[in-house]
C-alpha cells in the first residue's frame, strides 16, 4: 500500500504548508474515531481532496488510515517532547545510548523513534513493510528539519540490508507480528560483531490479563483475544501459529511469547543477555547481544 507520486506531492504540500498542523490534528482525531464534525471546513475538504476521507461516507479510506496512523504517532511524539516512549526507563533506553551508533529499527511505522534517535546523534536505518508509512515518515521528518531516514520496504524475516550493517537493532512493539525465529536469525546476520538487540514489546502474562480484562468489559474482541492466546501458547510450544495468518501476512495474527519463551528463541539464535529485563509500562524490554 502506497501513495502515488502525484498524491505524494499534494500530501507534502499540505503537511508542510500553513494548514499542516490542523490537518495532522484532524487525522489524529479521525484515527481514534472521534467526532470531527466541528473541524474547520477547509481542513476537512483538504483531507477529502487528498482522498484520506471518503467524500460520501466521511470514513477513512485505506490510505487515509495509514495517514491517520502516521499523524497520530507524530502527534504523540510531539506531546512526548520528541522523545521515544521508553526514554529514561533504563540506561540502555536513553537517547544518549544511541549516540554515535548505527541503529536499525524494524517496523518503525512513520519513524518517530528514528527521528528521536537521529536528533540524539545516532545514524538511523529502518525496515518497514508498509510503503505508505515510509512515505509519510519522510515528509514528517522534513517538517522537523531532519533528513529522511534510510527506511526500506521489507520484513524482519528478510532484512534488506547487508550483513553486519547495524550496531544496534530496535524492535519496538513489533516482534509480535514476526515469524520470530527466522527474524532473529536475520537480525543476528545484520548486526555487527558484538552488536545489540533491544526488544520492547508485549509478553504473554501482561497480554493475557490485560486482554482478559478488556474482553470482560467489551466482548466484541473476544474471538481475536482467544486466537491470540492460542497462537501465543502454540508459538512457545512448537514455534508455529496454531491458527495461520490471513493471506499469509502475520500482522493479522500477533503472538506474545513469555519473557522466558523469547529468551529461549534468542538463545537458540546465539544471543546472550546484556541487561536484566525492564518493564516499560505494560511492555518488557529485553537487551541482548
Amino acid at each position: 500500500m502506497q501513495f502515488s507520486e502525484d498524491r505524494l506531492h499534494d500530501i507534502r504540500t499540505a503537511l508542510l504548508g500553513p494548514d499542516g498542523s490542523a490537518l495532522i490534528h484532524l487525522m489524529h482525531l479521525k484515527g481514534f474515531g472521534q467526532d470531527t464534525s466541528e473541524a474547520a471546513a477547509p481542513i476537512l475538504q483538504l483531507a477529502t481532496d487528498l482522498r484520506w476521507i471518503d467524500a460520501d461516507t466521511s470514513a477513512l479510506t485505506p490510505l487515509g488510515t495509514c495517514a491517520a496512523d502516521s499523524c497520530r504517532e507524530y502527534q504523540f511524539w510531539i506531546e512526548r517532547d520528541r522523545k521515544t516512549p521508553f526514554e529514561g526507563y533504563a540506561p540502555h533506553l536513553s537517547s544518549a545510548y544511541f549516540k554515535g551508533r548505527k541503529v536499525l529499527e524494524i517496523g518503525p511505522g512513520m519513524g518517530a523513534n528514528l527521528m528521536s534517535i537521529a536528533a540524539a546523534g545516532g545514524e538511523v536505518l529502518g525496515v518497514e513493510p508498509v510503503t505508505a508509512y515510509i512515505q509519510m515518515g519522510a515528509i514528517l521528518s522534513e517538517r522537523e528539519g531532519l533528513s529522511p531516514p534510510d527506511v526500506r520496504q521489507g520484513a524482519a524475516e528478510e532484512i534488506p540490508f547487508e550483513t553486519a550493517s547495524a550496531d544496534l537493532i530496535l524492535c519496538a512493539s513489533a516482534h509480535q507480528y514476526f515469524e520470530i525465529l527466522p527474524a532473529f536469525h536475520e537480525i543476528a546476520r545484520t548486526l555487527t560483531k558484538g552488536g545489540e538487540l533491544l526488544i520492547v514489546g508485549g509478553t504473554f502474562k501482561p497480554y493475557f490479563w490485560g486482554g482478559l480484562k478488556a474482553v470482560l468489559q467489551d466482548r466484541s474482541g473476544a474471538a481475536a483475544y482467544v486466537i491470540t492466546v492460542l497462537n501465543s501458547l502454540s508459538y512457545m510450544a512448537i514455534k508455529k501459529r496454531l491458527i495461520p495468518a490471513r493471506t499469509g501476512f502475520s500482522t493479522s495474527r500477533p503472538v506474545y511469547p513469555s519473557q522466558a519463551g523469547l529468551m529461549r528463541l534468542l538463545s537458540q539464535t546465539g544471543f546472550e543477555q546484556v541487561s536484566a529485563p525492564v518493564m516499560v509500562g505494560p511492555e518488557t524490554c529485553l537487551h541482548v547481544r
